[in-house]
Parts: structure tokens; C-alpha cells; sequence
């Protein structure tokens, strides 16, 4: 059975459905997914209809009773709701737990901001927002880390550097977030390991103290076998980085 033809018959089995919903339960990229439902739709055998900014897909052009899109801001008050009970989230993972695109998440929450609901926070190089101006826990950040790292530190492992979403060696986009994917990103530090690595060398480089230009540094080299994990990162300046080079320390 070819793909297209899975997205019909899904269709046909679940009743309306977005692209999203069928990219997450088929496990496609977003771009195939949308040609694919495009196609159906101009063929005959699928109906789309809209509510709010989604398009749903049927066979008879329904919607599902629940859609809560009507209005032009709900979007952003879900957005606004996800915050208040998971405290302070990044962008990632509040478009991977939501099935969000990350430039119109980071855009709502950008305009959240503005209006006084939600306050960001750094850690390191990562934005936090939460209600509060809070931080995440060290202990939250190692769970964190053992969820979205379990067996995932081989090289050219095929795992969304935004979200951690595991894909087929085949796959060009994350299936859950729509991140391009490449086999040769290996060298990708996800964040929830900077943010364990840069509280761990308190956000100052290794090995002289500096607190300035600092880097991310594989301790054995990418090229030699080691990992993305957070025993084989640390904190290095720009010029400690230069000295050591491709060197295992």
C-alpha cells in the first residue's frame, strides 16, 4: 500500500483529521503528508473544510464536534493554558507537546509577552517562559535528559535536534514537529543538555573561568566516537576551545 493511499484510508477510518494529526499518526513529514491530502482532495476523494486557522479533511467535509478553533486567539490562549500548568517550558517543547509549527509558537508566545501573561527567563542560551520568571530545577533538567536521550547517543542517530522525536533513517522532517532532519547532524547538542552542562560548569569555562564567548565542546571529539551526552560536554571560551582543538583532554 502506498502512502497515499494509507492517508486515505486513515481518513476514511478516523473521520476528519488535520495534517498534523496525520503526520503523528502515520508518521510522515509534514510537506509528503500535505501534497498527499492536496491530491485527495483534487481527485474527488477527500472534502476539506476550516475552522479557524485548521483545515480539517473528510470524506464528506465535517469537522469534529470538539474543534475549538473558531476564534482567532484561541490558539494562543492553549499556548497560554500549557504554560500555566507545565511552568517554565521552552518553545520546542511547547510546540512538540502541542503538535505546533515553532515559528507561529514562537511567535504567540512572543506576543504573550507583550501583553504581561507570560515572562522568559535565560538559562544559558536557552529561553524558558513561565507566569513567574521561574527556571527549571537541575533534577527536572536530568529527567529531562534521561526521557529525551534514552538511546539516542549513537552517531547519525535520526532524532529531531528541536523536539527528540525518534524518526526512520528515510524520513527528511521530523514526523512530530516538522524540524528538517539530516544524517549527518550528529554534531547537535540538544538543549536539555546545555542546560544540564552549562548549571553543572556554572556557566564559566572549564578551564580558565572565563565568563565570556563560551562554547559548547565535545570533551572526546565527534569525529573520534563521542557522544552528545552530557558527560562528554562542557563549557569552554573561545580561545580554550581554539587551543584545544580536535585534542582529547
Amino acid at each position: 500500500m502506498d502512502r497515499k493511499t494509507q492517508v486515505l484510508h486513515l481518513v476514511r477510518e478516523r473521520g476528519a483529521l488535520t495534517t498534523l494529526q496525520v503526520c503523528a499518526e502515520l508518521l510522515l513529514d509534514r510537506a509528503n503528508t500535505s501534497a498527499y491530502l492536496n491530491a485527495l482532495v483534487e481527485a474527488g476523494h477527500l472534502k476539506k473544510a476550516q475552522v479557524g486557522r485548521y483545515v480539517y479533511y473528510s470524506t464528506d467535509g465535517t469537522v469534529p464536534g470538539d474543534a475549538t478553533d473558531s476564534r482567532p486567539d484561541s490558539r494562543r490562549k492553549e499556548i497560554l493554558e500549557f504554560v500555566r500548568s507545565s511552568g517554565p517550558v521552552t518553545t520546542n517543547r511547547i510546540a512538540s507537546e502541542l503538535v505546533l509549527d515553532r515559528a507561529n509558537t514562537s511567535a504567540h508566545l512572543n506576543d504573550l509577552v507583550k501583553r504581561g501573561e507570560v515572562q522568559k527567563a535565560r538559562l544559558g542560551r536557552d529561553v524558558y517562559y513561565s507566569c513567574d520568571r521561574s527556571l527549571p530545577e537541575p533534577d527536572h533538567l536530568r529527567g529531562a535528559i534521561e526521557e529525551n536521550l534514552h538511546s539516542s547517543n549513537a552517531l547519525g542517530a535520526r532524532r529531531c535536534p528541536r523536539c527528540g522525536t525518534e524518526a526512520d533513517a528515510e524520513f527528511l522532517y521530523c514526523p512530530k514537529c516538522g524540524s528538517g532532519l539530516s544524517k549527518n547532524r550528529s554534531r547537535i547538542i540538544l538543549s536539555e543538555v546545555k542546560q544540564a552542562v552549562w548549571v553543572r560548569d556554572g556557566g564559566k569555562c572549564v578551564l580558565c573561568g572565563s565568563r565570556s564567548n563560551l562554547h559548547y565542546d565535545h570533551v572526546i571529539p565527534v569525529a573520534k566516537g563521542g557522544g552528545n551526552t552530557v558527560e562528554n560536554i562542557q563549557v569552554l571560551c573561545a580561545d580554550c576551545n581554539l587551543k584545544k582543538s580536535d585534542r582529547i583532554q
